[in-house]
């Protein structure tokens, strides 16, 4: 029985994992567009600009920052293509984007230039990193229009955002891009143009000093980035314990600290606690710590198996704890599943329709509901829906979590979609199609999926039950011959 128990946990483990996306799957929703085959840039209310950073607030809220636009917008929920953002930050209206925090002379508290990484704190409160300034800046709720930031980090105050790119403080930011929260409520921060990962402990000051480094010794080295050899100079390249213009940061839900490196095509894992200049302790995308780039120097078609090549610029785990990964350069997003590691490959791809097709040598294509072009960020809302910055087309699209969908579709030039995962109904303001009259669609998607990435396995589940039901009659059958007054002990002592 000891043999047969072994044979069902180890076919049981070896089945593969059904996930709840399909490689190449088609957008819901889109946001900037009136429609899932535009991409035109724009400033208005319902419009976008090279998008960047995303994040949902506790209501449900997705906030973008329109990078383009020198602005962040908010979309409240429930979603819906074409939407008009709530509330802008960083200009005064919906129509201007002429105001840009990289001027010293117009720099103040309610300005942006080229916003990129978006996080909430525990309060509520959002945190915006202000890249072209040099700057993180805090916006408290409740939130209106134009309204001036409370908090600056890499700043000394919030009329100042200049950077010499000499030697870093402690204090200072050089391009920030990607922010995040521990569990103890610290920012940490991805100080691209010096190299580093940031932590800033709570309570927050203005302009006070980072406690942690990474990717660096200390905090007055990581100048001049060196790319082609994929790391800062003075140091080996690459190691594990440096970083090349790090873009993304994310913890795990062990508190783990992840980074992407878009520059290196490496996503690395750091274990607290944390010490300055630490050692990662795990790489993806990549043989090995050692190793950068690719030979077709970071097109993942390239390389063979091109399953495991990334080419990062933000991360996210799921409520099962798989990443998903913006895979900026390579024109898609990509997951891989935990436990995690050195050199797996990839499981799911959004945005091509498989693991080896390249962008575009154009550079150029016509958006549709399934491709994308430069994606920044990815982010995953409540009910498991992946959610991509699609800079490059100039909007933000939702792919529905649906191992088993069935569509019909009917639309008009406003039509709507109900989307029975969200269990909202949500309006449409354009069709993917290209007709020139009304025509009528009817969508209805149905999920047997729970959540973004998570793991669907019925069968598994039934083996599962087979194997726990003869574990059982096993126990009780030694058992019960073991036993000095059992059935076959009686047996032999009648005979």
């Amino acid at each position: 029985m000891v043999v047969i128990a072994v044979f069902l946990v180890s076919g049981l483990l070896a089945l593969p994992t059904a996930h709840a996306f399909s490689n190449g799957q088609d957008a819901a929703i889109v946001l900037g567009q009136t429609s899932l085959t535009s991409s035109t840039s724009g400033t208005t209310q319902s419009t976008l600009s090279d998008p960047q950073g995303m994040a949902f607030d506790s209501s449900g809220n997705l906030w973008i920052s329109d990078a383009g636009n020198n602005r962040v917008l908010e979309f409240k929920a429930p979603l819906s293509t074409g939407e008009s953002a709530s509330v802008v930050l960083g200009e005064a209206n919906f129509t201007e984007s002429s105001i840009d925090c990289s001027y010293s002379s117009t720099i103040n508290p309610s300005c942006l230039s080229t916003p990129e990484g978006l996080a909430f704190d525990s309060s509520g409160n959002l945190w915006v990193a202000d890249s072209a300034s040099n700057r993180i800046v805090e916006f408290t709720p409740p939130f209106t229009s134009g309204e001036g930031a409370s908090l600056v980090l890499g700043q000394p105050n919030l009329t100042t955002g200049s950077n010499s790119g000499a030697t870093p403080t402690a204090s200072d930011l050089n391009l920030p891009e990607g922010i995040g929260f521990d569990g103890s409520g610290n920012l940490w921060v991805a100080d691209s143009l010096y190299n580093r990962v940031l932590e800033f402990k709570a309570p927050f000051s203005d302009g006070q000093a980072a406690s942690v480094v990474l990717g660096q010794l200390n905090f007055t080295s990581g100048v001049n980035a060196n790319y082609a050899s994929g790391c800062a100079s003075g140091q080996e390249c690459p190691t594990a314990s440096s970083l090349t213009a790090p873009d993304g940061v994310k913890f795990d839900s062990s508190g783990n600290l992840w980074t992407a490196e878009r520059g290196t095509g490496r996503i690395l894992e750091f274990k607290g606690p944390f010490t300055n200049g630490e050692s990662a302790s795990l790489v993806l995308g990549q043989q090995g710590f050692t190793t950068f780039g690719d030979a077709g120097g970071f097109y993942c078609s390239a390389v063979t198996p091109a399953q495991y090549c990334v080419s990062p610029d933000s991360l996210t785990f799921d409520k099962s704890g798989n990443m998903w990964v913006a895979d900026t350069d390579n024109w898609r997003v990509v997951s891989f599943d935990q436990p995690f590691a050195s050199y797996e490959n990839e499981s799911a791809v959004l945005g091509q329709p498989d693991f080896a097709t390249a962008p575009p040598d154009t550079g150029r294509q016509n958006a549709t509901a399934s491709n994308m072009a430069i994606p920044e960020t990815v982010a995953i809302d409540s009910a498991g829906n992946v959610w991509v910055s699609d800079s490059g087309q100039n909007r933000v699209l939702e792919f529905l979590a649906s191992a088993t969908a069935s569509s019909t579709s009917q639309s008009t030039s406003v039509g709507s979609t109900t989307s029975s995962s969200q269990q909202t109904t949500t309006q449409s303001l354009g069709s993917s199609s290209s007709t020139t009259g009304p025509s009528t669609t009817t969508t209805t998607t149905t999920s047997t999926g729970g959540g973004g990435g998570v793991p669907e396995f019925p069968y598994q589940l039934g083996i599962a039950a087979v194997f726990t039901v003869l574990l059982a009659a096993s126990y009780l059958l030694v058992r019960h011959r073991s036993l000095p007054g059992g059935a076959s002990q009686e047996g032999r002592t009648g005979t």
